[in-house]
């Protein structure tokens, strides 16, 4: 049987904070969203979610996969140190 190694390090609690899950679904239809959303996926999710309300601070968003759909899902920190923060959710 093959020995692991135990992880160390450490961990700490940044803050209490609120938070929503959000999937985002964006129309690849459109030859010109599409085209932007393969060049910079970031930036075209953070478009879309000011258009819909939403203030966002940071976000990272996957890259598109050819011949799917582009609904990528997020947990937004709504509140405390990192509002406004949008982290991918990873399946």
């Amino acid at each position: 049987m093959t020995q692991q190694a135990e992880p160390r390090g450490s961990m700490y609690k940044v803050g209490d904070a609120e938070f929503e899950i959000i999937r985002v679904t964006i129309d690849v239809e459109d030859d010109v969203v599409r085209q932007h959303l393969e060049k910079d996926p970031a930036d075209t999710v953070r478009r879309f979610l000011v258009s819909r309300g939403y203030t966002v601070n940071s976000i990272t968003a996957p890259f598109p996969q050819p011949g799917q759909l582009y609904h990528p899902g997020y947990i937004h920190i709504v509140s405390g140190k990192l509002q406004s923060t949008w982290s991918p959710i990873f399946q």
